[in-house]
């Protein structure tokens, strides 16, 4: 056991090399997956849902331009190809994208908009653009 009654990931805690001084916890798989992991890294248990996941939406909506620049995304890849359009690729995996659609950056803009709005709801899962970004 953890901290406030957490349970500890066996399976994530025997694969962390030594030097890591954190201890994985279970969170339930019900769509608050990634608040829940915010509550437990912010709060140090994950009763603070809603308030993780509005802290998520009020960061996305107020940094957009951040969220949406190729020189922010590209912080921390290894590959020199910082002239490809990441928000783009993002753009093409979320749920809000029509294949076969040109993604102009106001396209992008619109997906990326259309999942912050997706993610208001709780329990609502937050796509794979959103796991990309936060």
């Amino acid at each position: 056991m953890v901290n406030d009654k957490q349970k500890l990931d066996d399976c994530a805690f025997d694969d962390l090399p030594d030097e890591f001084e954190v201890y994985p916890v279970i969170v339930k798989s019900d769509g608050d997956c990634l608040p829940s992991c915010g509550s437990v890294y912010l709060y140090g248990n994950p009763n603070q849902i809603d308030e993780t996941r509005l802290r998520i939406i009020h960061e996305l909506c107020t940094n957009d331009e951040l969220y949406l620049s190729n020189e922010h995304l590209s912080k921390g890849n290894d590959s020199n190809k910082t002239e490809e359009k990441l928000a783009k690729s993002f753009a093409m995996y979320s749920d809000f994208y029509v294949p076969g659609v040109s993604l102009s950056e106001n396209r992008i803009r619109k997906v990326f908009e259309a999942e912050v709005m997706s993610i208001c709801t709780p329990r609502s899962f937050m796509g794979s653009y959103m796991h990309c970004q936060v």
